[in-house]
């Protein structure tokens, strides 16, 4: 009969044994699934608002309307800036979630 060297302790929950891992495996998977739940919801705004702007740019220069252009030009800005937040926190996204390997 072999001899067993090391025991792993069991933890239990609710009458059931789960293994203390498990716990931090979902942490952890569930912060990444927020993280990229957010990542999402961002690009999705970013593409209803590009969206948006080319149509309204297509009647502006149809219609040669000059305010609807700079209003175009107005929300162009405001595309810029959450592109820039999209790179910035997917960027953080890789970083914070990606596994640290020893050198």
């Amino acid at each position: 009969m072999p001899v067993q060297l090391h025991a792993k302790a069991a933890r239990w929950k609710n009458g059931r044994k789960i293994n203390a891992m498990s716990d931090q495996a979902k942490h952890i998977s569930s912060s990444f699934d927020a993280a990229l739940y957010g990542l999402r919801n961002d690009v999705l705004m970013m593409s209803s608002l590009t969206d948006r702007i080319f149509q309204t740019a297509f009647l502006a220069l149809l219609n040669r309307d000059g305010e609807l252009c700079d209003q175009v030009i107005a929300e162009d800005e405001e595309i810029d800036v959450l592109e820039k937040q999209v790179d910035q926190d997917g960027s953080l996204c890789c970083f914070d979630f990606t596994p640290l390997h020893p050198t």
